[in-house]
């Protein structure tokens, strides 16, 4: 019986290629990493964590969150630590090791950090499922040195590649028919206002191209519905054919390089790049070893 259902899972079940798995954890860390590089204590963590005031840290799950377990006298050396953590998981290939520590920092980030532009919420939801992901490779080793030959690593893995794909086409589609809903978008003029925004807005050389773009009303109804667009286009093709997926992956490196230069958040666009590169590669690079 189990030598039937290995066969079954070779003929129907594709090995999904450990690469795109190690490019998703590396964007994940990278995101995460200049997150905290380049955001002071006092403004990663909320006052009620370094008052000690049991807001973030309080539960049993709370408690282990990395900044909570981090003296408050020691919080700069642990973010530092939590920055040379999230390079081990760059420079490193252990799967399960680096997934959780992916979790770890990214739940972390979601729960504690004060401002979030999004980065961190969709990290934490794809490190989960990573750290999910890595439970069949972690059960697979196991049962080889017990002697125990088995498939189902593939298939679990396979199901769980499938979720992160799922996710990332959820993302985008909510994205993009959330914004039909909001006057802003739908009347072409939210680029106008985002470009614009004092607080995390176009400034310098970037402001200078950003006028160009703002004067004209075409471009700004062509960019805004272009982006919705792209996001309802990007969902579709990541269970499309490869064709669909190769334009989808040009379009969503130009969606968010854009957000990260012209509007600064770089975290985020960091993640989804990542996030969008693992679910739109095309067949014959995201199976096969």
């Amino acid at each position: 019986m189990n030598a039937k259902l290995n066969r079954i899972s070779v003929l129907y079940i594709p090995r999904v290629n450990p690469n795109a798995n190690l490019l998703l954890r590396r964007s994940i860390a990278l995101s995460l990493m200049l997150t905290l590089i380049f955001t002071p204590v006092e403004f990663l963590i909320t006052p009620s964590a370094v008052n000690l005031e049991p807001l973030r840290c309080e539960g049993t799950l709370k408690k282990a969150l990395f900044f909570c377990i981090v003296p408050v006298e020691f919080l700069t050396l642990g973010k530092w630590v939590a920055v040379v953590l999230c390079g081990l998981v760059i420079v490193g290939k252990y799967l399960f090791l680096s997934s959780l520590i992916l979790f770890w920092i990214s739940s972390t980030m979601f729960h504690m950090i004060p401002t979030s532009d999004g980065g961190e919420q969709i990290a934490l939801c794809l490190s989960t499922l990573l750290l999910i992901y890595s439970l069949g490779g972690l059960a697979e080793t196991f049962k080889k040195r017990i002697g125990f030959k088995s498939r189902g690593a593939e298939a679990w893995h396979y199901v769980w590649h499938l979720m992160i794909k799922i996710q990332m086409a959820v993302v985008y589609f909510q994205a993009g028919i959330a914004k039909l809903g909001v006057e802003s978008w739908a009347d072409g003029s939210e680029i106008y206002y985002d470009l614009l925004n004092p607080m995390f807005g176009a400034t310098g050389w970037r402001l200078k191209l950003a006028m160009l773009i703002v004067d004209y009303d075409f471009i700004l109804l062509a960019i805004t519905w272009g982006t919705i667009s792209a996001e309802v286009f990007i969902s579709y093709a990541i269970f499309g054919g490869d064709s669909a997926k190769k334009v989808a992956l040009t379009l969503a490196v130009l969606l968010h390089s854009s957000i990260a230069i012209f509007l600064g958040i770089v975290s985020f666009s960091i993640v989804m790049i990542g996030g969008a590169i693992y679910a739109l590669l095309p067949a014959r690079f995201a199976y096969g070893r």
